[in-house]
């Protein structure tokens, strides 16, 4: 079930911030990484190469990932 008020993004980074804050690395690593394997392949597969960047880097819920992704992902 996913809430209707929530991108897919920020779904995978509400559940690595949740289980890295109750010490579940493995948990908080593989949700970091399937959100930010679902922005790569929404720039991937439905933006014309213009707008990626705004998509990953810009967009506040994907920068996040982004960051995460740098802490739990080394």
């Amino acid at each position: 079930v996913q809430p209707m008020e929530m991108t897919p993004a920020e779904v995978w980074l509400t559940l690595a911030r949740s289980a890295r804050a109750v010490a579940d690395l493995p948990a908080a690593r593989s949700a970091c990484r399937r959100g930010l394997d679902f922005v790569a392949q929404v720039a991937r597969d439905h933006l014309d190469p213009v707008y990626r960047e705004g998509w990953t880097q810009r967009n506040p819920v994907n920068a996040a990932l982004a960051v995460l992704g740098a802490q739990l992902l080394r």
